[in-house]
């Protein structure tokens, strides 16, 4: 997942002390996640400038899209897996893997998840391998 941060501002103006108290600290309250500072204008009472950094997750690929849901998998569910029915063996040929091998206990691919989301594949349980 790519996070994209983008500084922000947030002026706070107020007419009384009352006023301008009620909306700095709403304001802060607003932004607390995104761990505001701020400084007050000297020139103009009653006026702060609040500084924070917004920042935007964007989902660069299936398995992103899963994740955020709470959804995860392993090789071991994968169908394309070559399991070699030994429950002691933990290395595996995967056709889709780079070096052609990989580990039943891995973070399944994106080849995986694609084809999932496509409906073209189901999980395995972690009973079947």
């Amino acid at each position: 997942m790519k996070v994209n941060e983008y500084p922000q501002i947030a002026v706070v103006h107020g007419e009384d002390p009352k006023d301008f108290q009620e909306q700095f600290n709403e304001k802060m309250k607003e932004l607390a996640e995104f761990k505001p500072t701020f400084e007050f204008m000297s020139k103009h009472e009653l006026t702060a400038i609040i500084s924070y950094i917004y920042k935007e997750r964007v989902m660069d690929c299936v398995a992103d899209e899963f994740h955020a849901e709470g959804i995860h998998y392993l090789c071991k569910n994968c169908p394309y897996m070559d399991d070699p029915k030994d429950k002691r063996v933990m290395r595996c040929g995967c056709k889709y893997s780079d070096l052609g091998m990989t580990h039943k206990m891995h973070e399944a691919c994106e080849i995986f998840y694609r084809d999932l989301k496509a409906g073209k594949i189901e999980p395995l349980a972690d009973y079947e391998r």
